[in-house]
């Protein structure tokens, strides 16, 4: 299994880095779109995790592209942002999954065997 992880914080993406690391799943990451466009390019994942909020570009734009690209891909959007309609945009574009932050490595780790 292969994540790519989409976060601008540093510290966020290193938290998850390790927690994938601990779980023995292979990952990349990007700081922002270009990079994640630049990384969903030269290979293939079988999830992302996405920031909704990148310096860039918005996570859903991620979300569309993929989506565009490959229907099989498990995208997990990671937000703090709460509101229904923000949700429902997501799930619009072709999320399959929506993390409210804080969120729990529990949650990941489930989602993650449910993609494994």
């Amino acid at each position: 299994m292969k994540v790519l992880i989409v976060e601008d914080e540093e510290d966020i993406r290193e938290v998850i880095s390790e927690f994938l690391t601990i779980m023995n799943v292979e990952y990349d990451t990007a700081a922002n779109g270009k990079e994640a466009f630049e990384a969903i390019k030269s290979s293939s994942y079988d999830m992302i995790l996405t920031d909704l909020k990148l310096p860039d570009v918005y996570g859903i734009e991620i979300v569309k592209k993929v989506r565009e690209q490959d229907s099989e891909i498990f995208i997990v959007v990671i937000s703090g942002y709460t509101e229904k309609e923000t949700k429902e945009k997501v799930f619009n574009a072709g999320a399959n999954y929506y993390i409210e932050k804080p969120f729990s490595f529990t949650e990941i780790s489930k989602i993650i065997d449910l993609v494994k």
